[in-house]
């Protein structure tokens, strides 16, 4: 049967493989940006002797703990700052067709519109990859884009934000405190030893 439509089967192959190909020639290529954060919750322990060295505690991270990594990640406050810093002009190019056909929907139907600040902030949050690997105490932040410098930046901008934020959460003000005042009180001392 198929030996006898050979010329039927050849010509559906090939126009199958030839709307295949300029398919896959017209589709822009799309790049992925990652990163991967390491979560620990190691903190350094100072000696108070001169003898003693310090000392590195560190406890196991658990599954909340990655999860509160997680959402501080996706947090509306934090991705304002990342488009805030990369200010970007024209929307998040992912998806972003589905949401401009949306806003006009909404437009002509007398609905009530976000500004645009707001609309590439929720299209952020649907388009960034934020997800735990699993039995690990990694995060793998992930952004597809179809301009590679553009992934690269929302990548990049978020991690060194969210560090930044981490850094400030985790940080003991006693300690700020402390190294201003010994800055201080070493200042005129030191000054007075390097005249004599």
């Amino acid at each position: 049967m198929v030996f006898k439509r050979r010329w039927l089967v050849v010509v559906f192959a090939t126009m199958v493989l030839a709307i295949v190909t300029i398919v896959a020639l017209l589709i822009p290529p799309t790049f992925e940006a990652q990163a991967t954060l390491l979560v620990n919750t190691a903190r350094a322990e100072i000696p108070i002797g001169p003898k003693e060295s310090p000392q590195l505690i560190a406890s196991q991270v658990t599954e909340q703990d990655l999860n509160s990594e997680i959402e501080l990640l996706k947090s509306r406050q934090l991705l304002e700052e990342v488009l805030q810093l990369l200010d970007l002009e024209e929307p998040i190019e992912e998806g972003a067709w589905i949401s401009a056909a949306m806003v006009r929907v909404k437009k002509a139907l007398g609905g009530a519109q976000l500004p645009f600040n707001d609309r590439m902030v929720l299209l952020l949050q649907e388009e960034i990859k934020i997800e735990a690997v699993r039995k690990s105490n990694v995060i793998r932040v992930s952004y597809r884009s179809k301009d590679p410098e553009t992934a690269t930046r929302i990548v990049a901008t978020l991690t060194d934000r969210y560090l930044d934020r981490r850094a400030q959460m985790y940080q003991s003000p006693q300690t700020l405190l402390f190294f201003e005042e010994q800055v201080k009180g070493a200042g005129p001392s030191s000054r007075t030893e390097s005249r004599r």
